[in-house]
């Protein structure tokens, strides 16, 4: 809708793993250390953050990094699938086998393609996306994974992505063995005012803004009070002002536009933040919140489209300044609560498809 109006070629701000969005700088750290676990054959590394810093775009970033030396899968929500992991790699993969077949068949299968791999000078990756949800079976079939060498080279490379839950559960006495097997651990962190700055100013390069800088200095301050430096919070944040910046017709948006984005969205000042909700922000649950609320957001939007000229005439479309004032409308009624069974926020990123074994390129 407000394409036009700053003259964008795509949404900025949009809550999708687009690599084209990807900002390196403040996950280099964590990206080089993954990087090293697996060119030395570690076997298993762990990647840790909280909600919306980045873990899921890190992995992916990875997996591009070496898809000319590697055979990749991408795994999430393993727990939501089936219950094997060993039966979900080996599928991943493409390796033959029946339904009937059991585990430990699938199991044997996978061992002699892993093997294949080793012998042609290949590495195979495992990422798998939040792994807090593993199952008891599925830690055993890990451990049983991270035991596979050949010729000492371990066959397999495991890098298990999740929230700080996934540190606990390695800490108590059940996983204290296959914890000690993760030579790497790094910490996805939230992004300092600097790299905020800096991640803003990107997606807006990206789509061809004419001013990276549109968000005023004052501004950008705003967006990382507000969401703690955590990408996926500093979208939902400037998605919004965008929004009020095109209904009050600025070019420049200021740190009062960032303040309104902030209290439409219900998001509670630094200092009132509690220990249990501080690293989310909101009150209650920010994903039943968020999704309810930005559901709401997104249905409006989509029903205010309205069609327009060709890109090179930016002039206004007809019914403009209506769109304007019935969004002015809009704001003047608060987002309702959300509802406990709302989807989580995630409905609204493409989903990452599992990603098979990635041919060398020539």
């Amino acid at each position: 809708m407000y394409l036009q109006h700053y003259g964008f070629r795509d949404k900025p701000f949009k809550l999708t793993h687009d690599p084209a969005y990807y900002y390196g700088e403040a996950h280099q750290v964590a990206l080089n250390e993954l990087c090293y676990s697996i060119e030395e054959r570690h076997g298993l590394a762990i990647l840790l953050g909280e909600p919306g810093t980045g873990k899921t775009t890190l992995l992916l970033r990875l997996l591009r990094s070496f898809a000319r030396h590697l055979s990749g899968v991408f795994l999430s929500d393993v727990a939501v699938g089936e219950a094997s992991l060993i039966r979900q790699v080996a599928r991943a993969l493409l390796i033959p086998f029946k339904p009937q077949d059991s585990t430990d068949t699938v199991a044997q299968y996978l061992d002699i393609f892993l093997r294949g791999q080793v012998t042609a000078g290949k590495t195979v990756v495992v990422l798998v996306d939040e792994a807090q949800g593993l199952m008891d079976g599925q830690f055993e079939e890990l451990r049983h994974l991270t035991n596979l060498e050949h010729k000492g080279r371990k066959l397999v490379e495991i890098v298990l992505a999740g929230l700080p839950s996934l540190e606990r559960k390695f800490q108590t006495p059940d996983f204290e063995s296959l914890s000690q097997r993760a030579v790497v651990r790094c910490w996805v962190e939230p992004m300092d005012l600097q790299n905020t700055e800096a991640y803003i100013q990107h997606r807006l390069d990206v789509v061809g803004a004419p001013d990276p800088n549109m968000f005023a200095g004052d501004a950008v301050e705003r967006v990382h009070q507000s969401s703690i430096g955590i990408p996926r919070l500093i979208n939902i944040v400037c998605e919004r002002t965008l929004l009020i910046g095109y209904v009050e017709e600025q070019q420049i948006l200021k740190a009062e536009h960032v303040d309104q984005a902030v209290a439409d969205l219900n998001l509670k000042p630094l200092g009132d933040r509690d220990q249990q909700t501080g690293a989310l922000g909101f009150e209650g649950n920010l994903l039943l919140r968020m999704a309810s609320q930005l559901d709401a957001i997104v249905k409006r939007l989509d029903q205010l489209e309205v069609p327009h000229k060709p890109a090179t005439d930016i002039r206004e479309p007809p019914d403009e300044p209506r769109i304007r004032q019935w969004l002015k409308s809009l704001r003047k009624h608060p987002l309702k609560k959300a509802h406990p069974t709302a989807e989580p926020l995630d409905e609204f990123m493409d989903s990452p498809v599992t990603l098979k074994s990635a041919k060398t390129e020539h």
